[in-house]
Parts: C-alpha cells; sequence; structure tokens
C-alpha cells in the first residue's frame, strides 16, 4: 500500500499529457468542461513509445473538450456499413466501441481549417473515458447542466444590461430647457450654432429669457426593486442548476441557522450525486488504469495473499463540509456518534482528512510533548448537572 501511495503522490504532480496541471487542478477543468458542454473526453496513453511521461509511471491523460467529438452521423463501410451517430461508434447492444475524434481543435486553425472538413482519428472506447450528463436512455452525447437555466440567465444578463444603461444615463446629469409659445430669440453661440448654460455646483440660472424653463432628465434609476427581483432570478437559478441560492449569489446574509442549514443538506444531496458520478465515471477508470499500467512496468509488485478486487476500488475523500456552527456541527456529531449512527472514520472523512493520518498526528504530538516535558491541557468533556428526580424534589419541598 505504501509503494501505491508513493507512485500515486508522484503521479498527481502531472497526470496528464502537457505536464501543466496538477491531479485537483485536472479534475477541476475536467468536471466544469463537462458541467459546461454536457461532456468531455479523457484519452489514455500509455508506455514509452508514444509519449514521456513526467511521472514514474508511464501513463498520463489527455483531456479534450465536447469540440474535438464532431455531431457527424455516417456509416462506415469498412467495418460492415457499422452506423456511427454523432461520431461514436456502437456495437447491436448500443455500447461504445470506438469515438472519431477531430486530429487537431476545429477552431485552432482558423476559418479556413474550420470549414475544410478537418481530419478525424479512430481512438478505441477502450482508451477512452467519455463522461457526459444525460437525460434519456441511450443519449449519445452529454446535455450541459446549465440547460434548465439557459433562458433565465439570458433574462437576468439582458436586465442588468438594461438596468446599467439607465443607471448610467441618470448618472450623467442631463437638463433641457422648455419653452413656451410666445418666448423670445435666445443667443447662440456664434462658432458652434448652438445656445450653451453652463452649470456649476450652486449655479443660479438668471439669464432665462422669458417663457423658458430648466427641466431635469433623469432615468429614475437605480431601481429599488433590482435586488429582490434578481434574487427570485438567482433563486430559479439554483433550482434548474442543482446548486444553491448562497453558493451562486454569495448571500450568505439573509436566513436564520435552521434556513442555512436546510438549505445546505438539500444542496448537498445534488452534489453528492454529481461526486459520486464523477468518481465512477472518471476518477475510478484512471486510477484502475494507472495501477495496472504500474503493476505491467514492474513499478509494484502484489503479494498473491492480497485480493486485487480490492486495490482496484479505491475511497476518495471529498472536500470538507463548510460549518454554519462549529459548534453545532461538533455536538451534533459527538451525539450520533456515541448514539452508534456514525464512526469515527465517516466523521473524520466529512472534516477532509483521514483517520490513519489523524491518529498518527495525535501520537507524534503526544510523543513530541513527553519529549520537551510539555504538559497540554486536555479539552474536558461537558456534562450536564444531574436533574434530581422529581419524587426527591416533592419530598425535599414538603419537608421545607
Amino acid at each position: 500500500i505504501r509503494d501505491i501511495n508513493d507512485l500515486w503522490w508522484d503521479y498527481c504532480q502531472a497526470p496528464e499529457v502537457t505536464r501543466e496541471l496538477s491531479m485537483p487542478e485536472m479534475q477541476r477543468l475536467a468536471f466544469r468542461s463537462a458541467c459546461r458542454d454536457g461532456e468531455m473526453l479523457a484519452h489514455f496513453v500509455r508506455g514509452t513509445n508514444r509519449i514521456r511521461a513526467a511521472t514514474q509511471v508511464p501513463f498520463a491523460v489527455e483531456l479534450l473538450e465536447a469540440d474535438f467529438l464532431p455531431f457527424e452521423t455516417y456509416a462506415d463501410k469498412k467495418r460492415g456499413n457499422r452506423v456511427i451517430q454523432n461520431s461514436v461508434e456502437k456495437d447491436a447492444w448500443g455500447r461504445p466501441v470506438a469515438f472519431w475524434l477531430y486530429k487537431q481543435h476545429p477552431g485552432s486553425g482558423g476559418s479556413d481549417y474550420q470549414w475544410q472538413d478537418p481530419e478525424t482519428k479512430r481512438v478505441n472506447a477502450d482508451d477512452m473515458i467519455h463522461f457526459k450528463f444525460v437525460t434519456r436512455l441511450r443519449q449519445t452525447r452529454g446535455v450541459t447542466l446549465l440547460a434548465p437555466a439557459l433562458r433565465t440567465l439570458e433574462s437576468e444578463k439582458d436586465y442588468q444590461e438594461s438596468e446599467l444603461v439607465a443607471a448610467r444615463v441618470n448618472a450623467a446629469l442631463t437638463a433641457m430647457i422648455t419653452k413656451s409659445t410666445d418666448f423670445a430669440q435666445a443667443p447662440v453661440d456664434e462658432q458652434s450654432g448652438k445656445r450653451t448654460i453652463d452649470m456649476v455646483p450652486g449655479a443660479i440660472l438668471d439669464d432665462l429669457l422669458p417663457g423658458e424653463g430648466v427641466q431635469m432628465v433623469g432615468a429614475d434609476r437605480p431601481n429599488a426593486n433590482m435586488g429582490e427581483f434578481l434574487k427570485t432570478l438567482s433563486r430559479s437559478i439554483a433550482s434548474g442548476t442543482r446548486t444553491s441560492y448562497s453558493n451562486i449569489s454569495k448571500d450568505y446574509q439573509s436566513g436564520t441557522y435552521s434556513s442555512q442549514r436546510q438549505e445546505m443538506v438539500e444542496s448537498k444531496i445534488d452534489y453528492d450525486t454529481l461526486r459520486t458520478q464523477f468518481i465512477n465515471d472518471f476518477l475510478n477508470p484512471i486510477y484502475r488504469e494507472f495501477l495496472q499500467t504500474a503493476v505491467m512496468a514492474n513499478l509494484i509488485r502484489i503479494p498473491s495473499t492480497v485480493d486485487r478486487q480490492t486495490l482496484l476500488s479505491p475511497e476518495w475523500s471529498a472536500p470538507p463540509q463548510p460549518w454554519i456552527d462549529p459548534k453545532k456541527e461538533a455536538d451534533a456529531w459527538i451525539a450520533m456518534h456515541g448514539a452508534g449512527l456514525m464512526s469515527k472514520s465517516e466523521i473524520v472523512e466529512a472534516r477532509g482528512t483521514d483517520l490513519n493520518k489523524l491518529y498518527t498526528d495525535l501520537a507524534m504530538e503526544k510523543e513530541i510533548e513527553e519529549q520537551l516535558g510539555l504538559a497540554m491541557e486536555q479539552p474536558q468533556e461537558q456534562q450536564e448537572p444531574e436533574q434530581q428526580p422529581a419524587d426527591d424534589a416533592d419530598d425535599q419541598a414538603e419537608v421545607a
């Protein structure tokens, strides 16, 4: 296990072909691309002949956006007229067999390259990860998570632009001169041919002609109801994209602890679903391919007594859940652990760390304190005062 951890730590420093992204950055960009486009692809590159890997294990991942997979449907005459739907070749059961990808991004060569039917290549499905979000059975291509909220997002964008234009008009001080039917001819500027009035702070316009008046032009902006209207749109967007209102609006002032906690609980269900899909469809295949490549390269020797299936099923730790009230969260975990509803490993994992690492750190701290002769105060458990039985309390009241 230690050898696998050491190789995995080394691999996570530069797991993809460009050597520009670490494992956390690769995960972030891969999931971001899938949420935006509805899908993304990852190509497995193995061995030292095709690419010089930056890690000890000769295995790298090539991340590809959905633009590399064209929306074309045709029959491959070389393979018995097998139908290739949206550039995904499938068998009779609907399982992907191969992907037909552009060799270059269709927009990387300019407008000429974009319209010259760029060359494609066939990649076996065993060497690819097609991470996608689908809404129907046997759906070939993915759908962006923003699809249910696209119209609302567009409406919010147009509304904010309109309010911004109106606010700019209102910020630019503008006045017009109104005239009655019996006004006198006003003198004009000889060069421009227009009449001008200097407006300075505290100015008194005493040179108006008979029948003239000054009227200010304003857009009555910003709108007093703009904030509430944008909140309504943000809640609609959050509902459609399976996110929380507080996360997309950065509004943490409205609501009590109970309401914020309820929002976190409901949004966590959707986040857990997306995280589980990302782990099963993206991270697990990469880890399994990494481990198998390491074994084939004789970098790891697995004893015969070890069940290899257990090595191919890793446990991934999610980022720690933010605390609204740390004391209430800690008290809840203590109560659940005491009732046998939650283990220590689950609590430690929820905090974003590992139980073995926690025990190692605690043992190391204790050893250092003993060597230095430090007597660190340990937190005492809070004990509730014992309540006197009701019968004894009644007896004391009678005696008194």
